[in-house]
């Protein structure tokens, strides 16, 4: 398959999911397709609905302060679930993001306290982030290993190696003003987090709807042998979800000693 060219390939992937999606069509009603697409993002409205007309939250639910700490305080998990959407695309799953984010934060902190400026610890955040998402796509990939064994195995050793670095211990102290602000300040009367939010979903969005690399994906999730007959390279393909899962992690993670002005070993961040 050496000599298929992208375009071919684009075109013939391009086949494959329009034939699934036909097929789907034609195998699920309307009604429960659109409820199965919708259904969180309604609860949430029905939820912020009820708490808003509550006599009893409607008060201080709708104010200006309590939102921005809802805004605020659900970037970091947002940002962490962006990392293991990717995988999910091509039916994969990563187990290791809240432990891979908690693990760049640490080590970005101490990078920090032993005085390294910002941008430094932000790159060193997302390398270690990276790092982890190499080791689950070559456990993967070239292995062989279920993704769900293989990421839960990486996310509990995460943990000794964060327990081993902090001996249990928030990394607290000589975190910058210029890193913390921009976690715990706003701009236009929106955390500052939600714009970094903005910026990770856009790219993520971009990248699954309007490249090639984001069509394959699809692809491989509708129908892994057929996308494997048109030309397109499974493994490196899956290997990928992970490390850019793993780079997205990695800065949740730098978010998180942000908002918090420390790196907290016990982080609850999903896992």
């Amino acid at each position: 398959m050496s000599g298929v060219s992208d375009s071919t390939v684009g075109s013939n992937v391009s086949q494959v999911s329009s034939e699934s999606s036909r097929s789907r069509r034609r195998g699920r009603k309307p009604l429960r397709s659109y409820l199965e697409a919708y259904a969180f993002v309604g609860l949430l409205v029905l939820a912020f609905l009820f708490f808003s007309l509550w006599s009893k939250t409607a008060a201080t639910f709708t104010s200006t302060a309590n939102l921005q700490v809802l805004i605020g305080s659900n970037t970091v998990v947002a940002i962490v679930a962006l990392g293991a959407l990717i995988p999910l695309v091509c039916n994969e799953w990563d187990l290791s993001i809240g432990a891979s984010a908690t693990l760049a934060g640490v080590y970005a902190a101490q990078a920090l306290v032993h005085g390294t400026t910002v941008p430094l610890a932000i790159l060193l955040a997302v390398a270690v982030g990276l790092l982890v998402g190499v080791v689950n796509a070559l456990l993967v990939t070239r292995l062989g290993v279920n993704a769900v064994i293989t990421t839960l195995g990486t996310s509990i050793i995460i943990t000794g190696v964060i327990s081993l670095k902090t001996h249990g211990n928030t990394i607290t102290g000589n975190i910058p003003s210029s890193l913390t602000n921009f976690g715990t300040l706003n701009w236009f009367g929106i955390p500052r987090p939600a714009f970094a939010l903005a910026a990770v979903a856009g790219l993520v969005y971009y990248g699954l709807n309007h490249t090639p690399w984001g069509r394959y994906l699809y692809a491989l999730g509708s129908n892994r042998s057929a996308a494997r007959l048109v030309g397109i390279r499974t493994k490196l393909m899956i290997g990928t979800t992970f490390v850019v899962g793993g780079a997205i992690c990695g800065a949740g993670g730098i978010l998180q000693v942000a908002q918090s002005g420390s790196a907290d070993p016990n982080s609850p961040l999903p896992s």
